[in-house]
């Protein structure tokens, strides 16, 4: 069992193509997702997106057939950017009304990304996993404060790896989020506006 495992690396090793060995950049595009959750619209604004990585410089490695890293995969644009524009487009969908900066009367968001990264996993086979885990916190006009974290996960099977299925998969993960996020920051805002307090598994902060 043990030399078969290694056969199968080797060759593995052997099929896998040589763009392993080439970083790449991504281009990622994501499709709209939220429908109108909002029956009273509230004025929002995105105030700061941190990236919160231990390795800010990449979102992703390539691997060859025994497993190690062989390349890197990189955003066209600055993460941080990319986020809030997705997030922003989500909650607008969403029924939420997008302000200014500077409008007192508006809720204002924070995301921290903690972990935005797709990596193949090669052994018996390939797939290719993704992970996306950014918390949200939202401030009220009348000074409370709530956070939350919330991750999105993808994975799928593949005979050999394009920079298409790294793409497919870290926006799926992504898709993950939005819904849970997006739903759950309506709910947020929703319970706070009805006077009934925080929605579940928010928790209080300065």
């Amino acid at each position: 069992m043990k030399y078969a495992a290694i056969l199968i690396s080797l060759c593995l090793t052997l099929v896998l193509p040589a763009c392993t060995l080439i970083d790449s950049t991504l281009t990622l595009k994501f499709e709209p997702l939220t429908g109108k959750i909002s029956a009273a619209p509230s004025l929002f604004t995105i105030t700061r997106v941190s990236d919160r990585r231990a390795d800010q410089r990449r979102i992703g490695c390539k691997k060859n057939g025994l497993g190690s890293e062989s390349a890197d995969l990189f955003l066209d644009a600055p993460l941080t950017s990319w986020f809030s524009s997705v997030v922003k487009s989500e909650l607008e969908r969403a029924g939420f009304l997008s302000a200014k900066p500077q409008d007192a009367g508006a809720i204002r968001m924070e995301i921290d990304i903690i972990d935005f990264f797709i990596e193949p996993d090669v052994g018996m086979g390939i797939r290719v996993y993704a992970v996306v885990n950014a918390e949200v916190t939202v401030r009220f006009p009348d000074g409370s404060a709530y956070a939350r974290r919330f991750a999105g996960i993808s994975n799928d099977s593949a005979i050999v790896v394009t920079d298409g299925d790294y793409s497919e998969q870290i926006l799926s993960a992504m898709s993950f989020w939005v819904q849970q996020a997006v739903g759950e920051t309506a709910r947020l805002i929703s319970n706070h506006t009805a006077a009934a307090g925080a929605a579940p598994a928010w928790r209080t902060v300065g």
